[in-house]
């Protein structure tokens, strides 16, 4: 590495639950540069910041309100800010497109399920492009072009050489797709049979057409097994014990990707060069005997609660992937989000039993952290003028879109 250090105080506000006072702990971050010109920033955290609540109440609300309504949500999978600021939401389960003032006012319903010009077979996401609307239908690789109102534009095809996209994003520079490749060849056998599949981040221009690869990075691990059922053999596949992956964001006109055996992120510009690598390696967990039991014992649980007589046989590969190779550390972080001021919010793994989820948030370029607590069954979306879009579900996992201020 080259001789070029350089430190910057990491600072978060800490609200005590017995006192109103806020109070800083200064922490240090320290940046070096490699000899490829990567910025690379340690986190010296050993534990993160406490975590400043959201103010329960949202400041945007949205949900049906009943079976009479002329539309429901159901299975959101995407949400997105136009430029003159209407919200669009991917509503995946009714294979269309609701689209929202600022006010949270209904304003038109998009598509339908179909395979005509504006009908889905398979909405997956949608991204905001100024004040147009790209909507991503997954088994056809179609991208449909919409008016701010809703009013179909056209469509056009991803090439099929990148993959097929679960997700897309729109950038001044053209449109960034996610796939997670399976690999061209795999056998399953009546042992496990470890299979990996790629992360990769394709760019596309504005018809469709790959013009590079961004970066590849690994995807979900699966194992696949091979049982004799009803005298015939019959493939399945089941995650592992402990399951890693690779989470991407867009922050600003930028790419963040991060493998979670790790809680470290690679900032690439679109042309596919790394700028930046953020990590904190206190954050990274190892897999101890006893965490690797507790996740055999709850997928156990969850087995024996969902297949009921059915479980003996999903148990006997539990067994097989109790014994399986176990990865040396734990998922260090969940979710990742680009918020539109710059900074990168991580979620934990998985929500808590009780209590809210705490998002850290970083400034990538200087390593400045802060916790921000939201409700346990609110999944944050987007963040975008102060406020943090997202879908929230109720105790019979019924969804709304809800939005709720930055804590001051």
């Amino acid at each position: 590495m080259r001789n070029r250090v350089w430190c910057a105080g990491v600072a978060w506000i800490a609200l005590s639950a017995c006192s109103s006072e806020p109070a800083t702990e200064p922490m240090e971050a320290v940046t070096q540069e490699d000899s490829a010109g990567i910025a690379i920033t340690t986190l010296g955290l050993v534990d993160p910041p406490l975590a400043r609540p959201v103010d329960p109440t949202p400041a945007v609300s949205i949900a049906s309100e009943g079976p009479g309504d002329a539309w429901r949500l159901f299975r959101v999978s995407a949400l997105a800010i136009t430029a003159r600021g209407d919200l669009v939401v991917a509503n995946r389960g009714e294979s269309e497109l609701l689209l929202f003032g600022a006010d949270g006012r209904l304003r038109a319903t998009v598509g339908r399920e179909g395979d005509g010009p504006g009908e889905f077979r398979s909405l997956m996401h949608a991204t905001a492009a100024g004040d147009e609307i790209l909507a991503l239908d997954f088994l056809p690789r179609r991208v449909t072009r919409f008016a701010g109102d809703g009013a179909y534009v056209d469509d056009f095809a991803l090439d099929a050489s990148a993959g097929r996209p679960l997700e897309l994003h729109w950038t001044p520079e053209g449109l960034v797709g996610a796939s997670f490749d399976l690999p061209d060849e795999y056998e399953a056998t009546d042992e496990l049979s470890p299979i990996r599949r790629t992360a990769r981040f394709t760019l596309f221009d504005e018809r469709g057409h790959a013009t590079r690869v961004i970066a590849e990075a690994p995807g979900p691990e699966m194992h696949m097994v091979s049982q004799q059922v009803d005298g015939g053999m019959v493939t399945s596949s089941t995650a592992p014990v402990v399951q890693h992956t690779t989470h991407h964001a867009l922050l600003g006109h930028r790419l963040v990707v991060g493998h979670t055996a790790r809680w470290e992120f690679t900032v690439y510009d679109l042309d596919g060069t790394a700028r930046r690598v953020l990590r904190a390696p206190a954050l990274t967990r190892p897999t101890t005997e006893s965490a690797w039991r507790a996740r055999v014992d709850a997928r156990a649980v969850t087995l024996r609660a969902n297949l009921g007589d059915e479980a003996a046989s999903a148990l006997r590969v539990l067994d097989q992937l109790a014994e399986a190779p176990r990865p040396e550390t734990l998922p260090a972080f969940g979710r990742i989000v680009g918020g539109d001021d710059g900074r990168l919010w991580v979620a934990p793994e998985s929500a808590p039993a009780t209590g809210g989820i705490t998002w850290l948030v970083v400034e990538p370029s200087s390593g400045s952290m802060e916790a921000v607590e939201v409700p346990r069954r609110f999944s944050l979306r987007v963040v975008e003028d102060g406020l943090l879009w997202g879908v929230l579900r109720d105790d019979f996992d019924v969804e709304s879109i809800v939005a709720y201020r930055l804590p001051d």
